[in-house]
């Protein structure tokens, strides 16, 4: 009888303990800060395409209406603390990817698994605080910067050229839409003065969920128009 031997590759990626909330830019990131301002017309435009440019780069940042599983992407971004957010994911994902995140993730962990079923290559889970004071205001954005700023510098050490993110916080959570936007662009455009890449903001608009997508989001208020 001949011996076959079977591999099986897991795609796993574990970063212990991430503190977004906490975490200092890079000496390169507070040079550029003054730059990356939303309103420097010399470094940025708004390119025919709708996109927004990021021209010492040849980066860009660009807001979609759809399902942000199904948007092709090198990193798909999904925070780990918001259950709707991640089960939908799971769910999308397939059963394989579903076992591997109940199998590999910690509480306070980040992790990067395989896109499985879902259009993205690689799949980000990372946790974002969960208890917000709506009268901290300033230190709610700059978390929400941040969290950006670290899953941008993620995908640029791992060579990826396109990442997607979820409107963070606009849900549960209950921050305003535009409140949150005005955050998580305002942290990509920092980063993107110094890495080429391709952001996407993806919102999933409300009045779809039901016609549009195979499972019922009804509940799933992660997903918001911004």
């Amino acid at each position: 009888m001949k011996l076959v031997n079977l591999f099986i590759l897991v795609n796993i990626d574990v970063i212990h303990e991430i503190k977004t909330e906490r975490r200092k830019s890079s000496p390169t990131l507070n040079k550029n800060k003054r730059s990356s301002s939303i309103d420097d017309e010399n470094s940025k435009q708004l390119s025919s395409d709708g996109k927004f440019r990021i021209n010492a780069t040849d980066s860009s940042i660009d807001v979609i209406s759809g399902d942000i599983s199904q948007v092709p992407v090198d990193m798909m971004i999904c925070v780990s603390t918001s259950n709707n957010l991640c089960d939908s994911v799971l769910r999308c994902a397939g059963h394989q990817i579903e076992s591997q995140y109940k199998e590999s993730h910690r509480s306070g962990d980040a992790l990067i698994l395989d896109g499985g079923l879902t259009a993205a290559r690689r799949i980000l889970f990372v946790p974002w605080q969960t208890q917000i004071e709506q009268t901290e205001t300033i230190k709610t954005q700059k978390s929400l910067s941040d969290l950006v700023k670290w899953c941008i510098e993620q995908g640029h050490q791992r060579n990826m050229r396109s990442i997607s993110f979820p409107p963070i916080g606009a849900g549960q959570l209950g921050l305003d839409p535009a409140f949150v936007c005005e955050a998580m662009i305002s942290g990509a455009s920092q980063c993107l003065h110094q890495y080429k890449m391709d952001v996407i903001f993806v919102i999933y608009p409300s009045t779809e969920i039901n016609s549009n997508h195979p499972y019922d989001h009804d509940d799933d208020e992660c997903y918001q128009v911004i």
